[in-house]
């Protein structure tokens, strides 16, 4: 089963710096793998909700991390629910911050 870590922040704030070495490192990790596009960047592509399809996805091999903004716990709740089948075993962070606007 794959482990979730739900993430509620309470407010729009930037990523910390740790999360920001986290989120670089797992971009670098992507990129030297050459992969462009990955299950779970398809799964939210096909979300009937507009929110979910703006949600940017970094991955690595032992991680996945959801970033951006939606409206609601609901859509950042749905979005960590969604990629759930595809995570293959790798731990999720879901750093989508909930504001009005988005």
């Amino acid at each position: 089963m794959t482990a979730l870590t739900p993430v509620a922040p309470l407010n729009c704030t930037d990523h910390t710096e740790e999360q920001k070495a986290l989120i670089n490192a797992a971009r670098r990790s992507r990129m030297v793998r050459g992969e462009n596009d990955s299950a779970v960047v398809s799964v939210l592509a096909r979300s009937a909700v507009s929110e979910l399809r703006r949600i940017e996805v970094t991955e690595s091999d032992q991680s996945i991390y959801l970033s951006g903004r939606v409206r609601s716990f609901y859509h950042k709740q749905l979005a960590q629910e969604a990629i759930r089948p595809v995570a293959a075993g790798r731990r999720v962070f879901n750093r989508v911050d909930v504001c009005e606007s988005v």
